[in-house]
């Protein structure tokens, strides 16, 4: 037979019961606490507290963040820093690299391949801010960093997702956060400048039409650094 003893200590037991009260008249609701006994019954009916309220919030609040931001298994080496808990944030960077982007009607650029410079993101549950850096290798805290090269960005470097519908479960893992933010971004439709000004040193447009399509590397030289470096994303 298997040996079970050592699943015994993690065998859940009642501690508490609440009932929940409402009058459909005013829909106003009460709740009513219950402790248990050693049999399982409910005891000492009284009315849920301040402190046991604040109890049950910290415990439902903790087991969520435990699980938003669990890795699958080793933590991806892009992973830059991880701030867990229900309002929290992910910074990673991926390298120079080639992927499909897309384009508003109104701009004169094809949608096809570019190669891109190496970013920075940073995301939480319901924002992204992207940006570009050209350092070699591992990112550090005094790493500089730079506009992003792309349209629908702020000059702090939050993007601007349009209509794309984001949906970041409470206890997604990290790799499919990071998955996900990944494909919302180059999923969205570049559009327009948000400021009206480039975010690099030549006609963003020209950059483009140049790139697309066209097996170039990302010119380096046409970035602009925005005076912050990733400690400043931390912080």
């Amino acid at each position: 037979m298997n040996n079970i003893a050592h699943l015994l200590d993690n065998i859940f037991h009642p501690v508490k019961a609440l009932v929940v009260f409402s009058t459909p008249q005013t829909g106003q609701y009460y709740i009513e606490s219950y402790d248990m006994d050693a049999s399982g019954q409910p005891i000492n009916a009284h009315p849920l507290s301040v402190n046991e309220g604040n109890a049950l919030s910290a415990v439902l609040c903790s087991e969520q963040a435990r699980q938003f931001f669990s890795s699958k298994g080793l933590i991806p080496e892009n992973v830059l820093f991880i701030d867990p808990g229900t309002s929290g944030c992910a910074i990673w960077h991926t390298p120079e690299m080639e992927h499909d982007v897309l384009f508003g009607d109104d701009l004169p650029i094809e949608n096809g391949k570019a190669h891109l410079p190496q970013m920075i993101w940073k995301a939480s549950r319901s924002k992204l801010e992207v940006h570009a850096i050209l350092t070699k290798g591992r990112p550090t805290l005094d790493t500089p960093l730079y506009y992003a090269p792309f349209f629908n960005m702020e000059p702090d470097g939050k993007v601007c997702m349009g209509n794309v519908n984001i949906e970041i479960e409470p206890g997604c893992a990290l790799e499919d956060f990071i998955g996900k933010w990944q494909k919302y971004f180059f999923h969205s439709t570049f559009s327009h400048l948000l400021t009206g000004v480039s975010p690099v040193k030549i006609n963003v447009v020209e950059l483009w039409q140049n790139l697309v399509g066209k097996n170039k590397r990302f010119p380096a030289g046409t970035l602009k650094k925005n005076g912050k470096t990733l400690k400043d994303l931390i912080s």
